[in-house]
């Protein structure tokens, strides 16, 4: 998996034409897949992202910096972990604790900010994933998310509490 910032406050999206079934007639039909790049860090499928460099317009972005290749992969590489979470969660050690903050600021994926909570033990950088997490799920009403924030700033107190 290729993993791309997107810079903008906006969804980029850019769709490209592939191959589908033949229909009944034995004629080529032609379908879309799209690419839907949210604000902050996204990972997406090689193959797509492959295809999706080869437009004009997506290499513009990257030049012009609301695009920005943070990964990709050689040929013959393997994820590293299991699902793309856990994948984008393990490069987050490898950031200072600064450049950690300025991403987590640019993300606004709920399970992503979560996994990367669930390994780093950076005192500043659970801050600000609890910080970016209030932000991005304040008007949810799903009750696992507010459950599990709660949690964290709980075990937090906690440790402060211990230390």
């Amino acid at each position: 998996m290729a993993l791309i910032a997107n810079r903008e406050a906006r969804h980029y999206t850019t769709s490209i034409l592939v191959p589908g079934p033949k229909d009944a007639h034995g004629n080529a039909r032609v379908g879309q897949r799209r690419m839907v790049l949210k604000p902050g860090v996204n990972d997406v499928d090689d193959d797509l992202w492959i295809k999706c460099k080869a437009n004009p317009r997506v290499m513009q972005r990257v030049r012009e910096g609301t695009l920005e290749i943070l990964e990709e992969p050689e040929k013959g590489d393997k994820p590293q972990a299991s699902t793309p979470a856990d994948r984008m969660a393990v490069g987050l050690g490898e950031l200072n604790v600064r450049d950690a903050k300025r991403l987590i600021k640019e993300t606004i994926d709920v399970p992503l900010l979560e996994a990367w909570a669930d390994v780093d033990d950076r005192k500043g950088v659970l801050e600000a994933i609890d910080i970016q997490l209030g932000k991005v799920t304040k008007n949810t009403n799903d009750e696992d998310v507010v459950a599990r924030r709660g949690a964290r700033r709980r075990a937090a107190a906690d440790t402060e509490g211990a230390g």
